[in-house]
């Protein structure tokens, strides 16, 4: 959960206005302060280590033997010595329960007690509260390193960890490793915690919900402090709304006709995405009842933005004002007059985006408006539609330092003028590669043709939850690599952002929210929503003066902090652990004392779903090892335009996407050899000389040549120095393969994984490849991998269901469902008794392991105890008799 020490007491939102800016400023210094002294670190050893989240549940029925389990629960008292087991079937006349038991922090505080008894144990567990009071958080003791026989230490500690958890929980608790509480915040049960606690917005001043009590969240100060401060920013509770799933007698859906299929499909709502982060896009009249959806290459459009070229025309307006360019805007309606900005006649690149109707967003973060307030004048003239994000440097307007003062240039003009082509060519400005606008009001679908409905985003019945507990209440599996030094850091971060929304889609794993069933399989749009922290007008693009006075928040408040940036990251810490990434880069931590370890730069991989069992989670675990030291040995390059890799996390959350989406991906990913096309380009800027002090050159630098490149002015093969992997792989943008939008292509999840055509390898014989280079196949440990890549291999193939599937397959099969996408706490209980038996080893699903068979997790495995050799107290005559018992024995077998 990021950083948990506490100062002092957490302020309010209020409160704590006035000390943002120099927070914020700290953090930077902070940074800055890391970054110089450790920047240059090198050598440091592969090491890396998992978190694994689990949620512990109270099972039982109404009875009286429920109550005796509750009220152990509730005080935390231990079981009766020799109490029987909880039975598995419990009987049919009881109405079966399913609660979060909010002992996270009594079981967390027992376990890490028990491992302070053990810390001289080679292997242990580390155990840390998470934002749920039913909720705790894993990790192994020390990290794993970089051989091949420590990847099968990843399974033996998590079996380690389930077991130690299984010792500490009580009669009638379990902890399946489960996304979701499915029930929670659900209305139609009436009890969702043990013990009980009120769901009253009046009587719940932290989240104000209407759906959880403020009882749920661990008492550790941070949870709460933020949850009240999101809320707060906003003006308003947070609003999270994920497309209900339509089943036969779902209520919602009476009277709506079916959705329209997207293009290419027959199944109803095949291939439908979630907007999410967009609830503004709903017609208010729906209220927080509906959601948007559509087609993904619609979404990609919403979501991602449509990056078109536009050129400044600032002066062809002969009636208009006599100005020279515009200046750029940090947001919609806020100058910013001291950045250089875009002269009339230069050519940016960005996108309209619905939230900011007639602003155009760069590339570079900048806002630019397309016309003047009156709409009379225009400013921006779209002269290329549908543009990729690029890194060949065709254009640099809207990088990170555009030059946007164009000199007279004929080659810039015959340029510009060869992409101005006719309307009846690309659409002009109203082409149909705008962003899909949402239906007018009504909840009817429009009923034009088809293809026109298909361009539609379709508000359909959503389900709503309004509270950060629905998002930090997921659990999910995460793994934190160390890096040799930086610069490698950094590019196995780049490499696994690509990564991230397909290993999502892969360990698909929630399907079920507030005992509903979803129509997406995904937890991460939840969380996104759960803390998403802007205002209405911040949403909308309505802005006002800031109401923090410049006096009270930049000066008066400094003196409040008494914080050495040279040895403290709290500040900066405070700030990175607050911003949910799929990918999150670690600079090294200052030591706070001379016997701290030394840690290096990390990168943390975190969209991945939380699997059924420990072999699953191992799996993906190893899997993503694998292919970091694969991308870094041969030296492959995943980068995608960060457009496209936004579409494909989109496109991830849909229902079943593992085997019926395509996701953006590269297709090529070895280094170019002699005879690529694009092998020998030569990239050079569209306006060479756009500035009086610019010279034509490469757009990425001094580009060293690619290793076995031709010289420019010999046939021999140039042997720079320059050309070495690390330096190669910093030039690795602008080696594209040609134009870059033909440098990917769509890819279902199989392909991406085993491989298309004779271009594209696939990552798992990549990984096969590196294990024989480094002659792992040759080793016993090969035997367990290959059941790991195998296991995923089906698991893309879709020979085996990711467990959103199989849950909701599990619930659409029930006995008691009533095809109506409700999950009754009776389904709910027997679902999550289920996951935690094949957790446990105790039931097998050939649907989502096929042959592989989990050895049983027993609690006599969590600890191994030393040999007695001292009289236990009150077992004196126990161990008499026992004595007696061999010594007759014995004396048996000698007659």
């Amino acid at each position: 959960m990021g950083l948990l020490s506490v100062a002092g007491p957490p302020k309010s939102w209020g409160a704590s206005k006035g000390d943002l800016r120099v927070i914020r400023d700290a953090g930077v210094e902070q940074f800055i302060s890391t970054f110089r002294r450790v920047k240059d670190l090198t050598g440091d050893e592969f090491f890396f280590g998992d978190e694994v989240e689990y949620g512990i549940f109270t099972v039982g029925t109404t009875g009286a033997a429920a109550s005796s389990t509750v009220a152990s629960a509730a005080s935390g008292a231990a079981a009766p010595t020799g109490a029987p087991p909880p039975p598995k079937t419990l009987p049919k006349t009881l109405p079966k329960t399913l609660r979060m038991s909010l002992r996270g922090a009594a079981v967390m505080e027992l376990l890490n007690q028990s491992e302070a008894r053990h810390v001289a144990r080679s292997e242990g567990c580390s155990w840390v509260p998470e934002y749920g009071g039913w909720m705790i958080e894993s990790t192994p003791s020390r990290p794993y390193a970089g051989y091949a026989d420590d990847l099968l230490r990843v399974e033996r500690s998590m079996r380690l960890r389930r077991a130690r958890l299984l010792k500490a929980l009580l009669p009638g608790e379990i902890a399946p490793t489960v996304s979701t509480y499915p029930l929670l915040g659900a209305k139609h049960v009436e009890q969702q915690t043990e013990p009980a606690s009120v769901v009253d917005p009046g009587k719940n001043p932290v989240t104000e919900s209407s759906y959880v009590s403020d009882a749920i969240i661990n008492p550790h100060p941070r949870f709460a402090t933020l949850t009240r401060n999101i809320r707060d920013r906003r003006g308003k509770k947070v609003d999270i709304r994920v497309p209900l799933f339509r089943d036969a007698n779902t209520p919602e859906f009476e009277g709506l006709p079916p959705m329209p299929p997207c293009a290419g499909k027959q199944e109803e709502g095949a291939c439908k995405v979630w907007a999410y982060g967009k609830p503004h896009l709903v017609p208010e009249h729906l209220g927080n009842a509906f959601v948007m959806t559509g087609c993904s290459d619609d979404l990609d459009d919403l979501g991602a933005a449509v990056l078109s070229k536009w050129r400044v025309t600032v002066k062809e307006n002969t009636d208009g004002p006599n100005i020279d360019g515009l200046f750029y805007r940090s947001s919609p309606g806020v100058v910013v007059a001291d950045a250089d900005w875009p002269r009339d006649g230069a050519v940016v690149v960005g996108a309209e985006v619905q939230e900011h109707p007639g602003w155009i967003r760069l590339q570079n973060g900048y806002y630019l408006p397309r016309a003047s307030e009156d709409g009379k004048v225009q400013y921006l003239k779209r002269i290329m539609n549908r543009v990729n994000s690029t890194n060949d440097g065709l254009n640099r307007y809207g990088s990170p330092s555009p030059r946007l003062i164009p000199a007279p240039s004929p080659k810039a003009d015959a340029a510009l003028a060869s992409m101005s082509l006719e309307a009846s060519t690309f659409g002009g400005d109203d082409d149909d590669d705008e962003p899909c606008l949402p239906p007018s009001p009504g909840v009817a679908y429009p009923a034009e043709d088809p293809a026109a409905e298909a361009a539609f985003l379709h508000p359909v019945p959503a389900i709503h939850m309004d509270a950060m507990a629905f998002g930090m209440g997921c659990c999910c599996l995460q793994i934190t690599f160390q890096a040799e030094d930086m610069d490698e850091s950094r590019f196995m971060y780049d490499q696994l952002a690509v990564l991230a929304p397909v290993m999502m889609a892969l360990t698909a794993a929630t399907p079920i929210l507030r005992g509903r069933i979803a129509d997406t399989d995904c937890r991460w749009g939840i969380i996104a929503e759960s803390v998403d922290d802007r205002t209405q007008a911040e949403l909308t693009g309505q802005f006002e003066e800031g109401e923090v006075d410049e006096e009270m928040a930049g000066k008066g408040v400094r003196r409040m902090f008494k914080v050495d940036n040279e040895k403290e990251t709290d500040h900066f810490e405070s700030i990175q652990s607050t911003n949910w990434q799929s990918c999150r880069w670690k600079p090294p931590p200052p030591r706070k004392t001379t016997n701290d370890p030394h840690i290096g730069w990390r990168t943390e991989f975190r969209s991945m779903e939380l699997q059924l069992t420990d072999f699953e989670n191992s799996a993906f675990t190893v899997f993503i090892v694998l292919a970091t030291r694969a991308m870094l040995l041969f030296d492959l390059n995943m980068y995608l335009p960060l457009s496209r890799v936004d579409a494909n996390m989109q496109r991830a959350h849909s229902r079943e996407a593992a085997t019926k989406s395509k996701f953006f991906f590269r297709r090529h990913l070895a280094p170019l050899e002699v005879g690529d096309p694009g092998y020998d380009k030569v990239y050079e800027p569209v306006h060479s000389s756009s500035s009086p002090e610019s010279k034509p050159s490469d757009p990425c630098g001094e580009v060293p040549p690619l290793p076995g490149a031709l010289s420019a002015d010999s046939t021999s093969t140039a042997t720079s120095a320059a050309s070495s992997g690390a330096e190669f792989r910093k030039r690795l943008p602008c080696a594209t393969g040609g134009a870059e939008e033909n440098s990917y292509e769509e890819m279902t999840v199989a392909e991406i994984m085993n491989g298309k055509g004779d271009y594209f390898p696939g990552l798992l014989p990549l990984i096969y490849g590196y294990l024989e280079v480094t002659e792992v196949t040759s080793s016993d440990t090969f035997k367990r991998l290959d059941e790991y890549l195998q296991f995923i291999k089906k698991r893309s193939t879709g020979e085996l269901l990711t467990p959103a599937t199989w849950m909701r397959k599990f619930v659409r099969n029930h006995e008691g469902y009533k095809g109506d996408s409700v999950v009754t706490e009776e389904i709910a209980h027997d679902l999550m008794v289920a996951c935690s038996d094949i957790g446990l080893g105790k039931r097998h699903e050939p649907e989502l392991l096929g042959d592989m068979k989990i050895e049983e997790i027993r609690t006599q495995d969590a600890y191994v105890e030393k040999l007695a050799s001292k009289v236990a107290v009150g077992a004196t005559e126990g161990q008499k008799e026992l004595l007696r018992k061999y010594m007759r024995r014995a004396s048996s077998e000698a007659t």
